[in-house]
């Protein structure tokens, strides 16, 4: 940018135009021309798109701010430090106590312990006796994972029947 500048000594009655990094030169009162003149002093700083680039990285959208920038991470991903990374969603054990939590990436999965299924985002016991696994002549108990049968007054346990395969 060419700028320009200018001294004025109300003492001396003298004007100097000069560059920026230069030395004034003066000019006597007798060469100005009397005329009325007004300065306009004005800074056109124009704002840098720091979003060029794009410092959130795949998972972000960076928005432009004066003199700076944010960024909006997609779900499953936090702002760390200078791009938008992996959130690890498996962080205080969403699946609960009977599954297994594995981070992927922008989300997780749960794998659930045997007689656990997934409610929603929880592990949760299976009931087993859904269906009367025991029989007819035998009545079901769920318990947490599993189940037990017992047979009804009368009738004499027979573990095959029982506990069908």
């Amino acid at each position: 940018m060419d700028e320009k500048w200018v001294l004025y000594s109300n003492v001396r009655r003298r004007r100097s135009w000069y560059s920026k990094g230069q030395e004034p030169k003066s000019s006597s009162k007798e060469q100005l021309l009397k005329k009325k003149v007004m300065i306009s002093v004005g800074w056109d700083c124009p704002d840098k798109n720091e979003c060029t680039g794009n410092p959130c990285g795949a998972q972000g959208a960076c928005n432009n701010t004066p003199g700076s920038y944010t960024c909006v991470c997609n779900a499953g991903y936090v702002y760390s430090g200078t791009t938008c990374v992996d959130k690890n969603e498996c962080t205080g054990n969403p699946c609960g106590a009977q599954g297994a939590c594995t981070n992927t990436q922008g989300s997780y999965t749960c794998t659930c312990n045997g007689g656990f299924e997934l409610s929603g985002t929880t592990c949760v016991d299976t009931n087993e006796c859904t269906g009367n696994p025991c029989g007819p002549q035998g009545a079901c108990t769920n318990t947490p994972g599993s189940y037990t049968c017992a047979c009804i007054a009368g009738i004499e346990e027979d573990a095959i029947a029982i506990f069908p395969q």
